[in-house]
């Protein structure tokens, strides 16, 4: 039976009545029509081609093209997962690879604003906030700009609010197939992002098998294969170069960079051979290093002997750099051990930068298109939401706001443990560990970008914020519903 445009046309305005009013419908118009007005009136373009041949972190494009699971195989220097992923989109777009890149990040965008509503709906957080904190971090300067960037800076939060997400489904169920989804999850984390490790997916199921004293079987159950699949990394690594962790010498460079040696000490240790001067610029092409590492002979791996990438970007992944690790590091722990005010120094800066908004990043993320209106627009939401009256200085409602969250994180998993509130206290439990995590390593180790590391766990910042914010409005309309009662 045809149907009349008469009849047709009552269908369609009521069709877009119900999307515009419902949640998700609202997610998604405010989400499109934010990336259209970044695009159009502030110049955001997706930054594929400024870091597919430069940064240190990806393997030479051409070998991602045309050797691509040898590649990723033989790679130490980084977990495989987003090499994969880069590999498989130049592998099936070799031309539009840039327009491929940037659907992928708009879906991954689009997915994360999804999983974030959810997520507080799931942690209790009234409909209405969760709706309004959640366009918020939509339509945000930082989360565009980190979405226009082909960095794990993007999926990275995407995967870590799935994984919180999981939980409370998991919890809910207790069926062996959303455990397994779990801690795939978090598996996926670690494949990921070495800011991930496997002590951290290690302590993350420690944690739900000592929380989940009624369902500890089904827990380990589930566990048990993503387990196996981090445990092969690490077998994997050890087999290979010898060495059980992850990315050993992006460790040492951090730490290098980040404490500031006085050149007279410097010169004293180089003089007594503790700390010999070549090791204290790590991040430099490895024929410099030849006359001090002696012969590295060549494997016949591309991705392990060449030097440079096709592009002229140096290839840390050169088998030369463990050797290098293996003789730097002993003797800068022996230096820090000696001198550790020069460590302690520098936490001033680290706490500093970790309360600077994220959309201030030493320009990693802020391509050409960062002048005029968006970067006007970028201080003045940066004023009005972090407190931040100059820019690239700190947030004053960071600075409040991030420690008076986490301590009210805590009363209420408090309370949730004491109203036998089991999903919602594992789960803040999870939550609160994921942020102690991120500072304790930001602080301890990065050397730089302190505030892009944050990133990551601000959504679980948005989560307690509604959490609070849900509590303050039920306490006071409380009254309002007692006197109307009588």
């Amino acid at each position: 039976m045809k149907m009349s445009a008469e009849t047709l046309a009552p269908n369609s305005i009521r069709f877009a009545g119900h999307f515009f009013h419902s949640p998700v419908g609202l997610i998604t118009f405010f989400f499109l029509l934010s990336r259209i007005i970044y695009l159009v009136v502030f110049r955001v373009t997706f930054n594929a081609d400024g870091t597919l041949g430069s940064y240190w972190q990806f393997i030479d494009p051409e070998l991602l093209k045309h050797d691509l699971w040898n590649s990723l195989y033989y790679l130490h220097f980084e977990p495989p997962l987003f090499n994969a992923f880069l590999g498989i989109v130049l592998k099936c777009f070799p031309i539009h690879y840039a327009f491929a890149f940037q659907l992928l990040y708009l879906l991954m965008g689009y997915a994360f604003s999804l999983t974030l509503y959810h997520l507080m709906l799931r942690m209790q957080v009234q409909r209405g906030i969760s709706l309004i904190l959640t366009l918020i971090h939509t339509i945000h300067p930082a989360t565009v700009l980190y979405e226009n960037w082909l960095f794990y800076a993007c999926p990275t939060p995407l995967f870590l609010c799935i994984s919180a997400l999981c939980l409370c489904r998991f919890l809910e169920t207790k069926r062996y197939r959303d455990g397994v989804v779990l801690f795939g999850v978090m598996a996926f984390l670690v494949y990921l992002n070495n800011f991930y490790t496997p002590w951290w997916f290690l302590f993350c199921v420690g944690i739900l098998i000592y929380c989940c004293k009624m369902d500890r079987r089904i827990v380990i159950r589930s566990a048990m294969v993503p387990l196996l699949l981090v445990i092969a990394l690490l077998v994997k690594q050890e087999a290979l170069f010898g060495k059980i962790q992850i990315s050993p010498q992006f460790m040492m460079g951090t730490l290098i960079i980040r404490v500031h040696i006085p050149p007279q000490i410097k010169e004293s240790l180089a003089e007594s051979g503790e700390l010999p001067a070549w090791c204290l610029d790590p991040f430099r092409e490895i024929s410099i290093f030849s006359p001090y590492l002696g012969r590295v002979p060549l494997t016949g791996i591309p991705v392990l002997d060449q030097e440079k990438r096709s592009t002229g970007a140096i290839n840390f992944n050169h088998s030369g750099y463990l050797k290098q690790f293996d003789i730097c590091m002993p003797s800068f722990l022996r230096t820090l051990w000696k001198y550790p005010q020069n460590y302690l120094d520098t936490f001033d800066y680290a706490i500093t930068r970790y309360f600077v908004p994220a959309s201030d990043d030493y320009g990693y993320v802020h391509g050409p298109y960062y002048e005029g209106a968006l970067k006007s627009f970028t201080e003045y939401v940066n004023l009005m939401l972090s407190g931040q009256f100059q820019p690239d200085q700190v947030g004053w409602f960071l600075v409040i706001g991030f420690p008076l969250l986490t301590i009210a994180g805590c009363i209420m998993a408090y309370l949730a443990y004491r109203h036998k509130s089991f999903t919602q206290w594992i789960s803040l439990v999870y939550i609160l560990f994921n942020i102690f995590y991120a500072t304790l390593i930001i602080i301890l180790i990065t050397a730089i970008e302190q505030n892009r590391y944050r990133l990551a766990v601000d959504s679980y910042y948005l989560v307690l914020l509604g959490m609070c914010l849900t509590a303050l409005r039920a306490r006071l309309t409380m009254p309002r519903m007692l006197r109307s009662s009588t």
